[in-house]
């Protein structure tokens, strides 16, 4: 199991010097309904490191975890639109494809 993956199945699980994903979720859902209500009806760019996006996302989708913190890339790119307490999620960039040693760089 990897450091990452403890973390994910077990919330409250913590290792030393660090935070909680639940501490973490926490503070990262709150921010972005503190932003919410501040602007409401406005479009916010808001940028974070992918375990606290994934924590924020999972947040409004239950089904997201440690297999879709495992998917993301650097960087990676989603648009969360939060109305009423619900939230969707898309995601606006995927990797370029790999360019072959044949093909024009």
């Amino acid at each position: 199991m990897t450091a990452v993956q403890a973390t994910w199945e077990d919330p409250s699980f913590v290792w030393p010097g660090g935070e909680s994903n639940g501490a973490a979720q926490r503070r990262g859902v709150e921010v972005i309904q503190g932003l919410v209500d501040r602007y409401p009806g406005q479009q916010i760019a808001v940028g974070t490191h992918g375990n606290l996006l994934v924590l924020i996302l999972q947040h409004f989708d239950p089904s997201v975890g440690f297999a879709f913190w495992q998917s993301l890339t650097m960087p990676d790119v989603y648009r969360l639109e939060v109305t009423d307490g619900r939230a969707t999620c898309h995601r606006l960039w995927q990797p370029p494809a790999e360019i072959g040693d044949n093909q024009v760089k």
